[in-house]
């Protein structure tokens, strides 16, 4: 299609040099898995581009602003960490790379749009007037900064024409799943990135909403067993066909669930193997099942 250029990607992360000592071990592991998660979240984009049929048959001015959102989805993540190696609290780094690329300079609402909303937001905050946005409850219980990047794109995003919304909703829509689907495919570094621990039990809130098609919150997050299915309840919100075509010819949930059993048996939870397998064999013919009828009735 056409050859990535990833000055811009690589000048964020050179902010925060990764090879300069007085960044700990943790730190320059950290930044070095975001900044190789940026350039597969690429990879993985156009891949979705060229297998989704609405998409590949898009201009190359338009795959070239969609390849721009998704350099840019995590840039905030180049300063979320530390240099003694924690993370800033409560920081939301979809609200925070926006406003970077706003300061920057940055126009096209759907980049802005497309680094904002994949943070777990809804199209919905993007879509709905203004008036009506600032009396949703959910809207209201968002950090304030969410809420000022929400308002600023809603009002830009409502006086474009029908056409780019759509553009937009598409750009969005692609990141999210490319995100996603890199982390997933990705799934044993991002457990060595997060230090999962070797707790094999499932949170009830964690497992009440990964059954109910839910994005988990990380702070209900606390064992091994509750990434596993975090990971895998991704996957429920895959808006486009060829996305989860990639998911199930990868076989890689079914390379989870036995990766999980290898480490149960490796670290004592022998009695528990049995009960595991079939509940996760179940969540994943539930992620298959309704794959199939969302993909019949897309």
């Amino acid at each position: 299609m056409k050859t990535i250029d990833y000055i811009d990607v690589l000048d964020a992360f050179k902010a925060f040099d990764i090879h300069t000592k007085r960044y700990t071990e943790k730190n320059k592991e950290w930044l070095s898995w975001k900044y190789f998660h940026t350039l597969d979240v690429v990879k993985t984009g156009f891949e979705i581009i060229q297998k989704e049929k609405i998409l590949a048959e898009m201009s190359e001015e338009s795959h070239k602003r969609m390849e721009r959102s998704l350099l840019f989805h995590d840039i905030a993540r180049s300063k979320q960490m530390m240099p003694n190696g924690c993370m800033i609290p409560h920081f939301v780094h979809g609200a925070e790379g926006m406003q970077m690329l706003l300061e920057k300079g940055e126009q096209d609402i759907s980049v802005l749009s497309s680094v904002l909303v994949h943070d777990q937001l809804t199209m919905n905050f993007l879509e709905e007037q203004e008036h009506i946005l600032k009396q949703d409850i959910v809207f209201q219980k968002l950090p304030e900064l969410v809420q000022k990047s929400v308002l600023t794109i809603n009002q830009s995003y409502q006086s474009l024409s029908d056409k780019e919304k759509l553009f937009v909703r598409q750009t969005c829509f692609l990141v999210k799943d490319a995100d996603t689907l890199s982390n997933i495919l990705n799934y044993q570094q991002l457990l060595k990135i997060e230090k999962n621990t070797d707790i094999f039990h499932i949170t009830p809130a964690v497992w009440k909403a990964v059954s109910e098609r839910q994005y988990v919150p990380y702070k209900n997050v606390a064992t091994f067993l509750d990434k596993i299915l975090v990971y895998m309840a991704w996957t429920w919100h895959f808006y486009y066909e060829a996305t989860i075509r990639i998911l199930w010819q990868s076989d890689i949930l079914n390379h989870m669930k036995e990766y999980v059993l290898f480490e149960m048996k490796h670290n004592g939870y022998t009695n528990r193997v049995v009960e595991i397998d079939v509940l996760l064999k179940e969540l994943i013919d539930n992620i298959r099942q309704f794959h199939e009828v969302k993909v019949k009735h897309h």
